[in-house]
């Protein structure tokens, strides 16, 4: 049945349609988020000003290194933070408006059983005063009320079909931007793992450095 058919496309979620220019930015973004990270002006080689004890203290607590590492990263990095930002964002709007699609979709299933049921009893009462001229409908009326009915039934149907093709793209662009996220995500992972072992080198060279100083002076 046409119902049937919009239901299993419900389930088919295979593209984005209107959205391919968010998908377009999306894969901008990925390819963005593989790039190499450049090198860190934190982690520089000026020895005499680099601030050890403070340093050292990252090193000890790995989400106040992440905000130092945000802050005093290149612009790639920022760019992925800031895109995973605005990409959660995204989605979650997303997901809002499949989730009021969604309600439609289902709304309209109901008004489906809902017509044809009118559908059948309306038939019954044709039948019936076709059968009995005296009854309280008319045949004639009975017949014009099914065919209203039955372009109503065409209409709900027609409805279905766009609300579930549009569900079916909200849930693309939905999928695209995860995998962004994803993404992004790695980047940036790996970009502070490499930061972070940069700076665990870094504060050794420095300690090194002033004890051998010390032992000099």
């Amino acid at each position: 049945t046409a119902e049937t058919s919009d239901d299993d496309d419900d389930d088919n979620d295979n593209g984005a349609g209107e959205h391919d220019a968010d998908m377009n930015d999306a894969r901008e973004q990925i390819q963005a988020a593989e790039n190499p990270n450049p090198a860190n002006p934190l982690l520089d080689d000026d020895a005499e000003n680099f601030d050890l004890d403070y340093h050292r203290s990252l090193l000890l607590d790995k989400k106040l290194a992440f905000s130092a590492f945000l802050s005093s990263s290149s612009s790639h990095v920022l760019s992925l933070s800031q895109a995973i930002t605005a990409n959660e964002q995204k989605k979650s709007s997303t997901l809002a408006v499949a989730a009021l699609v969604r309600d439609r979709v289902l709304q309209l299933k109901l008004d489906f059983a809902n017509l044809r049921q009118s559908i059948q009893s309306t038939r019954i009462q044709k039948e019936a005063s076709r059968l009995n001229p005296s009854s309280e409908f008319s045949f004639s009326e009975r017949a014009i009320h099914e065919r209203k009915l039955l372009e109503q039934i065409k209409t709900k149907k027609t409805e279905h079909s766009n609300a579930v093709k549009e569900l079916r793209e909200l849930k693309g662009v939905v999928a695209v931007v995860s995998k962004l996220i994803e993404k992004s995500r790695f980047g940036l992972r790996d970009s502070f793992e490499t930061w972070f072992r940069d700076l665990e080198k870094k504060c050794a060279n420095v300690a090194r450095r002033r004890a051998e100083e010390i032992l000099r002076g």
